[in-house]
Formats: C-alpha cells, structure tokens, sequence
C-alpha cells in the first residue's frame, strides 16, 4: 500500500488497516468504560453523563472502528488497484 510519497503516512495507514479493533480485551474495555460512564451518570445524576453512557453503550455495540477500517481498507486497495 504504497499510495502516499511520505514512508510516515504510508506507514500509518498500514498500522491502521492492520489493526485489530475486535481483540476481547478491546471490546471488553470499550463495554467496561460505558457501563462506567453510565453508572457514574446515574449516581451522581448528571445528565452529560448519561448520554455519554449511553452513547457509548451503542458504540460498543456497533463498533464503529472495525467498520471504518473495513471501508478505508476497501477504498485504500481500490484507489491503489486504479493507480496501476
């Protein structure tokens, strides 16, 4: 995936499709830091809390990092497969 003339961005770009967002570990922390957020908004009754909460419940759930690095991965190799 050489698209980029900078080595650094070229370099970036392959850590972030090579990533793996999905490890249970990532997925446990993300589920953990909204319960967090939630339990902590509905203790102190803060409502920027709770949102946030929920907020992130839902984006726990849809993982929303492993979709974008589906898609950028896909454009990335297209582009690169016009490119030749």
């Amino acid at each position: 995936m050489d698209n980029h003339p900078n080595d650094a961005i070229n370099n970036l770009i392959n850590k972030f499709l090579t990533a793996n967002f999905d490890t249970p570990s990532l997925r446990a922390g993300d589920w953990l830091m909204a319960i967090v957020s939630l339990a902590v908004g509905v203790w102190y009754s803060w409502d920027m809390w709770i949102v946030v909460g929920i907020v992130g419940l839902f984006l726990a759930w849809w993982r929303p990092m492993t979709r974008l690095q589906k898609f950028a991965g896909g454009v990335i190799r297209s582009a690169h497969g016009r490119r030749r």
